[in-house]
């Protein structure tokens, strides 16, 4: 039986190297996976070597500074002589599983340096005077020449040390608006000295950068620079800028695509062996980190244009974890590679599944960013909401129970799944009991939106688990104390879930009044004119889609500021879409009565203003569902409370706090 996705699985060469096929893990942060003097933790090196003995041909590390004497700051330092043997421990690995290893470099923050790692260490350093992205009220530092030239040279010292420890290549990390993209692109270069100006100028930093590898790690040592060819984005006054959103046009601020055409011609000239081409900055930061409103091959099109006006190979990037996207872009000669980032945090065994047709089997990737958030809001290590095992691979195996248990499962959400899935891969005995008549629980209905449909690929992959592992699984099946005594369980799971909170609002007719689960899973109709309660997460994505079913939306929201708790390109970019969905978003406020006319009062920051609307949809919470847990945890000998039944959360929450309960369950 021949290879079912061929174009995926041919080699290809970026330079000298030879790669087992077309498939790039992408550059990602490690947060909390380093050491202090640069080198690289045994938890870092056992996260990339999973992902390439899961197939991928090319693994790309995540961002390392190549110095930390312009710019300096706490992270990211450059491997000195000290890293050098983690990092040969690294390649030596990678290169057993048939796979190649190349190191991004960057050149530095500059105007995004994150905000709380400004105070203390003066303004952050630029192309030129320009405000901070986290902190517009603190102009950055131009960098004076003589600086830029010694950041320039850097890129030599580290390529040598890499080299040496049989690195196979260096990625320069030249786009989303870090320090190369800022000397690169007019609209944060106002310089005046031969790194500023023309284009060829603007570019020097990089193309030296180019120079000083080769020169220092031989010729034929392969460099691929990563580029954003157009960088969405629309002035907004005083220096600031704001995105562009797919399918809408305004006049570009940043880096154009045809200014990105020439960058490429000028890199290639200047060394360049392979682009992974990408778009956006951290203004539109929805384009270089898609969320899952992003439509998959997002930035196809960015990569087919570099192909036809670049000689050496083009890496797509842009949400293509669908085998079917990546294999077409591929063979349609959209680009000669694509890279996977978040896919191979959800599943590093993407490429094995795929290569034997095990497509079905691909635990994917929701799109959530929760990766991003951990690292660059919360200060955590690296890892994956649906996959807790991402950055600590060895620490918490799942491994064979000591003696079969009988263990009851009670709900089919995904804490009940998880807990299911993990205990039978342990060998115990699962039986798992759901009332209603599919698995999945509240993410049936989360999932209606289209632009939600990774979880229901979650939910689908749940289902297959449970029923390839031989999981016993009973729908339509309340749960009571006579059913669990008679499954005469050894520990028992309770993942009974939550339902939503409701407020009493004074006269209100009740029939105009219904929760947003309600309304996604499609057991509600609602009027042409709807209020949200609630301005989360739920309330937003669910006036969204109604908004574009053409509805009229207002959001109500008792806080003083939408506050998503996402990250920060999600929440951009669906804020955005609201916006220009023309739904309405009324902060600080609260509805505290109908009136007699049937129309909605609110109070707060809103005191006496009306609202006409058809329905009022609720999004302001849900509490759990606990019935069982008195008579369960009295009399179970193993007794678990998981999921939304013992604190409402969000899918991450769920599943770590199923897999890390599994993983010992039955031991005691």
């Amino acid at each position: 039986m021949g290879v079912m996705f061929p174009e995926l699985f041919r080699e290809i060469s970026l330079g000298p190297v030879r790669l087992k096929n077309r498939i790039a893990m992408a550059p990602m942060g490690t947060g909390g996976l380093t050491l202090d003097d640069g080198s690289l933790s045994q938890r870092c090196i056992d996260y990339y070597l999973e992902r390439a003995r899961g197939g991928t041909g090319l693994i790309i590390s995540g961002c390392t500074r190549s110095e930390n004497r312009v710019e300096r700051i706490p992270i990211h330092i450059p491997p000195g002589p000290e890293a050098l043997a983690s990092y040969a421990e690294l390649a030596e690995g990678v290169h057993s599983h048939g796979a190649r290893i190349f190191v991004q470099l960057t050149a530095g923050f500059g105007r995004v340096l994150g905000g709380r790692m400004i105070p203390g260490m003066g303004s952050p350093v630029s192309a030129s005077a320009t405000p901070a992205f986290w902190k517009p009220e603190v102009v950055t530092r131009a960098l004076e020449t003589a600086e830029v030239e010694e950041i320039a040279r850097s890129f030599g010292r580290s390529a040598r040390i890499l080299a040496r420890a049989g690195i196979d290549g260096i990625h320069l990390h030249g786009h989303e608006g870090y320090l190369f993209d800022q000397f690169a692109t007019a609209f944060w270069n106002q310089r005046t000295d031969r790194y500023g100006g023309s284009l060829e100028n603007r570019l020097r930093l990089a193309t030296e950068a180019i120079a000083a590898i080769k020169d220092a790690a031989g010729p034929n040592f392969p460099v691929i620079f990563q580029i954003g060819l157009k960088h969405y984005i629309t002035a907004a006054g005083n220096g600031s800028a704001k995105g562009i959103l797919p399918g809408h046009e305004a006049d570009e601020a940043g880096r154009d695509l045809e200014e990105g055409l020439a960058a490429l011609k000028l890199l290639e000239a200047a060394g360049a062996d392979a682009f992974h081409v990408d778009a956006g900055c951290y203004e539109s930061w929805y384009w270089a980190h898609p969320p899952g409103y992003q439509p998959r091959g997002c930035m196809l099109e960015m990569a087919r244009r570099a192909k036809e006006t670049v000689s050496v190979p083009v890496i797509a990037v842009g949400r293509l974890d669908d085998p079917q996207v990546a294999e077409r872009a591929l063979a349609e000669g959209m680009a000669d590679m694509i890279s996977l980032g978040r896919a191979l945090l959800a599943d590093p065994s993407w490429p094995l599944k795929v290569r034997e047709g095990a497509v079905e089997e691909i635990r994917p990737c929701i799109g959530c960013q929760y990766c991003l958030l951990r690292m660059m809001r919360d200060g955590k290590p690296l890892s994956c909401a649906v996959n807790p095992l991402v950055g600590r691979e060895r620490l918490y195996p799942v491994e064979p129970a000591r003696i079969s248990r009988r263990i009851t499962v009670i709900g089919g959400g995904v804490a009940g799944m998880e807990a299911a899935r993990v205990a039978r891969l342990r060998g115990h005995e699962v039986s798992l009991y759901e009332k209603t008549e599919a698995l999945g629980g509240h993410l049936k209905a989360a999932a209606a939106p289209d632009f939600k449909v990774d979880l229901k690929r979650l939910v689908d992959w749940y289902r297959n688990q449970l029923q390839a592992l031989g999981v016993r699984v009973h729908l339509n099946r309340p749960a009571d104390p006579a059913l669990v005594a008679e499954s005469s369980p050894e520990a028992v799971v309770m993942a009974t879930g939550s339902r939503p909170l409701l407020p009493e609002i004074p006269g209100l007719d009740p029939r105009r009044m219904v929760s947003c689960i309600e309304v996604l899973a499609g057991r509600r109709e609602v009027g042409r004119r709807v209020v949200v309660l609630g301005g989360g997460l739920v309330g937003c994505e669910t006036a969204l889609w109604l908004a574009r079913d053409g509805k009229e939306v207002t959001i109500v929201e008792a806080l003083e500021k939408i506050d998503l708790g996402i990250f920060k390109a999600n929440e951009m970019m669906l804020l955005e879409m609201l916006e220009a969905e023309g739904v309405r978003i009324i902060a600080g406020a609260s509805v505290a009565e109908a009136t007699p006319e049937g129309e909605l009062l609110l109070s707060g920051r809103e005191e006496g203003r009306k609202l006409s609307c058809d329905d009022l949809i609720v999004a302001i919470g849900l509490e759990p569902v606990r019935e069982l847990y008195e008579d369960l945890e009295r009399t179970v000998p193993e007794f678990y409370n998981l999921g939304d039944s013992f604190s409402p959360q969000k899918v991450k929450e769920a599943i770590w706090s199923a897999f890390f309960a599994a993983r010992t369950m039955g031991d005691r």
